[in-house]
C-alpha cells in the first residue's frame, strides 16, 4: 500500500512537472513568435526607410552626373536623369514633413534648372550656328532675295527642328512648375525670333525697296501684301516646327516680329498715300486692301497672317483718311465753287447736240454701254456728274459713317449748284427752261443716290452769341450796370450757347424738286387758265353777294339768274372756254415736247408730271362744269366745246400726244 501511495505521489508530482514544463514551453513558443514578428516588422521598416532614403541619397549621384563635363543633352542618360529629378521633386513635395525636406527640395530644383539650362544653351547655340551658316551661304549666293520655301532660310531650320523640338518640349512641359522654367523657354524663344529677324528682315527690306520702283501704285500694294502674307505663313509654320506652347508671351513675340516685317511695307506706302491726289487710284487701293487682301486672303488663311491684318487695317485707314480729305476738297473746289461756262448753261440746245465721239470698235464688248453712258453724261450739268462719280467711287471703300458725312455735303452742295445754275439759265433763256433744267437734274440726283442706304440727316452745331451781344449792348448804353449784371449771373450772360439743328440734304433736295414742279405747273395754269380762273372768281363773288344782300351795282341785277348776267351769259362762257382752248393749244404741246426732251431718259417722271398738269387743268374745268350744271340750263352746257370732263381729257390727250414719244 505504501508503495502504491508512493507511486501515486510520484505520478502526481510528475503530472505537476509536466504541466509546468508544458506551460513554460508554450510561453517560450509565443515569445519566439513575437520575436519573429518583431523581426519582420523591423526588416520591413528598414526596407521602407531605405527606399525613402534612396530619394535623398540620389542627390550626390545626380550632382556628379550633371557636373560631368562630358555630359551632353543627347546622351542616353540625360532624359532619364531629368525624369529622375522630376520624380525626386514630386516625392519631396508629397513628403514635406520629412526632416530637412526643404533643403533637399531646393537642391533637386537647382539640379533640374541646371539640366534645363543645358538644354537652353544647346538650343541657343544651335540656332546661332545655323544662322551663321545661312548667312555664309547667302553671302556667296547669286540670288540673295530668294524667299521661297526651298531657300536656305527655311531648309536649314527645318533640318534642325526634329532635333531641337523634343528638347524644347522638355522645357515646355515644365513651365507650369517654376517661373524660372518659363524664363528659360522665353530665352529660347527670344533667341529664335532674333535669329529669324536677322535673316528675314534684310530680305523684306530689299523686296519692299524693289517694289517702290514699280510705277503702278495698285500693283505695288497687291504684290507687296501678297509677298508679306506669304512670309507670315512661312514664319508661322516654321515657328510651330519648334514650339508647341501657346502662351500669350510667345504668341505676342511672334506677332510683333511679323508686324515689324509688315511695317516696312507700311512705311514705304504711307508717303505715297499722303502725296497721292487721285481719288480713283486711292479708291482702287482701298478696294484692294479691303476686299482682296483683308476679306479674301487674310480671312481665308487663318491665324498665320493675323499679325499682318493690323498693318493692312492701318494702311486702309490712311487711304480712307486721304480719300476723305480729297473728297471734301473736291466737293469744295469742283462742286461748291464750280463756275459754269456758256456751254454748260446752253439748255435745251445741249440736249439736242450730237453726243460724244463714238468709241472705237476695238474697245471690247462694252463699247456700246460705254458710248451710252458717255452720251448720258454729256447732257448732265457738270456738278451733277462730278457728284455722282465721286460718291459712286467712295461708297464701297469708305466706312458707312464717313461716307454719310461726305454724301450729305456732296448732295447739299450739288443741289445748291443746280439751283444757282437754274437761276442763270432763267436770265439767259426762259423761266420754263430754268424750271425744266432743275427738275431734270434733281430727279436724276434723287434717283442716283437712292441706292446709297445711308442717312442724309446731320446735326449741325453752332455758337449763339445773341445773349452776350444783348448784355454788352445794355451795359454800354447804360440800361444796366456791371454790379447788377454780376448779381444776376454775369457768367451766364457772357457765355455763348451751343445750338443744334438738324439738316437733311435729301429732304432739301425733295423740297427744291417739289418747288420746281409746282412753279412749272403754276406758270402753265396762269398762262392757259387765266381767263377761266378770273371768271370763276367773279362768279364766286357774285354768288356770295346774291345769297346775302342786294348789290348796289345796277349792272348786277340780283333778281335775274346768273346765266342772264352780262358777265356770265352763255356766249361769254363759250368765249372764255375758246380762249382757254387756244391757250392750251398754244402752250401745252410745246411744254409736253420740252418736258419729254428734258425727261426722255426718265419716262415715268414725264408721265407723272404730265398727269399732275392734267389733274390741275381738270380740277379747274370741273369747277366750271359744276357751275354750269347748277346755274345754267342743260342746253347751255351742251353748247360748250367740251360739255363733259371726259371730252376735256380727250382734248388734253390729243394736245400732249407727241409723235416721237
Amino acid at each position: 500500500i505504501k508503495e502504491l501511495e508512493g507511486a501515486l505521489d510520484y505520478l502526481h508530482n510528475l503530472e505537476i512537472n509536466y504541466h509546468r514544463v508544458s506551460t513554460k514551453t508554450g510561453e517560450l513558443h509565443r515569445a519566439c513568435e513575437d520575436l519573429l514578428q518583431e523581426q519582420s516588422q523591423l526588416a520591413a521598416f528598414g526596407e521602407n526607410l531605405q527606399s525613402k532614403l534612396a530619394q535623398f541619397n540620389e542627390t550626390d549621384a545626380l550632382t556628379r552626373q550633371l557636373n560631368n563635363q562630358k555630359l551632353t543633352v543627347f546622351d542616353d542618360g540625360f532624359l532619364p536623369l531629368l525624369a529622375k529629378l522630376d520624380e525626386s521633386i514630386q516625392f519631396v513635395v508629397q513628403n514635406s514633413t520629412f526632416y530637412d525636406s526643404r533643403t533637399y527640395l531646393s537642391k533637386f530644383k537647382q539640379l533640374q534648372h541646371k539640366a534645363l539650362s543645358m538644354i537652353k544653351d544647346h538650343i541657343v547655340s544651335t540656332l546661332k550656328h545655323t544662322t551663321n551658316q545661312i548667312l555664309m551661304i547667302q553671302s556667296r549666293s547669286t540670288n540673295p532675295l530668294d524667299r521661297n520655301e526651298s531657300s536656305t532660310f527655311y531648309v536649314k531650320y527645318r533640318a534642325i527642328a526634329p532635333k531641337l523640338q523634343p528638347l524644347i518640349a522638355q522645357i515646355e512641359s515644365r513651365i507650369h512648375l517654376e517661373k524660372d522654367h518659363e524664363t528659360l523657354l522665353g530665352d529660347c524663344y527670344s533667341c529664335y525670333l532674333l535669329q529669324r529677324q536677322q535673316l528675314i528682315l534684310p530680305t523684306v527690306r530689299s523686296c519692299v525697296k524693289a517694289l517702290s520702283s514699280v510705277n503702278d501704285f495698285s500693283q505695288m500694294i497687291r504684290t507687296g501684301c501678297s509677298y508679306l502674307i506669304h512670309v507670315c505663313q512661312l514664319e508661322h509654320q516654321l515657328f510651330h516646327y519648334f514650339f508647341s506652347s501657346t502662351t500669350s508671351q510667345l504668341n505676342s513675340g511672334l506677332s510683333s516680329m511679323l508686324e515689324m516685317f509688315g511695317r516696312n511695307l507700311y512705311d514705304a506706302l504711307r508717303p505715297m498715300i499722303i502725296r497721292n491726289r487721285d481719288i480713283e487710284t486711292l479708291c482702287t487701293a482701298a478696294d484692294i486692301l479691303k476686299i482682296e487682301v483683308r476679306d479674301e486672303q487674310i480671312a481665308t488663311k487663318g491665324d498665320s497672317v493675323l499679325a499682318f491684318k493690323s498693318i493692312v487695317n492701318r494702311m486702309l485707314e490712311d487711304v480712307q483718311e486721304r480719300l476723305m480729305f480729297l473728297a471734301l476738297t473736291f466737293i469744295h473746289d469742283e462742286i461748291a465753287s464750280y463756275f459754269p461756262t456758256a456751254a454748260d448753261l446752253d439748255y435745251p440746245r445741249k440736249l439736242t447736240l450730237p453726243t460724244v465721239q463714238k468709241v472705237s470698235e476695238d474697245e471690247g464688248n462694252g463699247a456700246e454701254a460705254l458710248f451710252a453712258m458717255r452720251a448720258l453724261y454729256a447732257t448732265w450739268y457738270p456738278t451733277l456728274e462730278k457728284t455722282l462719280r465721286c460718291l459712286s467711287k467712295l461708297y464701297l471703300v469708305l466706312d458707312a459713317k464717313i461716307f454719310e458725312g461726305i454724301a450729305q455735303e456732296a448732295v447739299s452742295e450739288c443741289t445748291r449748284s443746280l439751283t444757282v445754275a437754274a437761276k442763270q439759265i432763267e436770265k439767259s433763256k426762259t423761266a420754263r427752261d430754268s424750271q425744266l433744267f432743275l427738275i431734270r437734274h434733281l430727279l436724276i440726283l434723287r434717283e442716283q443716290i437712292s441706292p446709297f442706304e445711308i442717312d442724309f440727316q446731320s446735326v449741325q452745331k453752332s455758337l449763339d452769341f445773341s445773349r452776350m451781344t444783348e448784355a454788352f449792348t445794355k451795359l454800354m448804353s447804360g440800361q444796366t450796370s456791371y454790379l447788377s449784371m454780376w448779381g444776376g449771373g454775369l457768367l451766364g450772360l457772357v457765355t455763348p450757347r451751343v445750338t443744334s439743328s438738324n439738316f437733311d440734304s435729301k429732304k432739301e433736295l425733295e423740297r427744291e424738286l417739289t418747288s420746281s414742279v409746282d412753279l412749272l405747273v403754276t406758270s402753265l395754269l396762269q398762262s392757259t387758265l387765266g381767263p377761266l380762273t378770273s371768271f370763276l372768281t367773279t362768279v364766286s363773288a357774285w354768288l356770295n353777294v346774291h345769297d346775302r344782300k342786294k348789290s348796289p351795282n345796277p349792272q348786277l341785277n340780283p333778281s335775274a339768274p346768273l346765266r342772264e348776267q352780262s358777265f356770265a351769259d352763255t356766249g361769254r362762257i363759250r368765249e372764255i372756254v375758246g380762249s382757254v382752248d387756244k391757250a392750251l393749244e398754244k402752250e401745252l404741246p410745246p411744254l409736253a415736247e420740252q418736258l419729254y426732251m428734258y425727261l426722255a431718259p426718265q419716262a415715268a417722271h414725264y408721265d407723272r408730271i404730265m398727269s399732275l398738269i392734267k389733274e390741275k387743268l381738270c380740277q379747274c374745268y370741273s369747277h366750271l362744269l359744276a357751275l354750269m350744271e347748277k346755274e345754267y340750263e342743260p342746253d347751255d352746257l351742251q353748247s360748250l366745246p367740251y360739255s363733259s370732263l371726259e371730252s376735256f381729257l380727250v382734248r388734253l390727250a390729243k394736245l400732249v400726244d407727241l409723235p416721237n414719244s
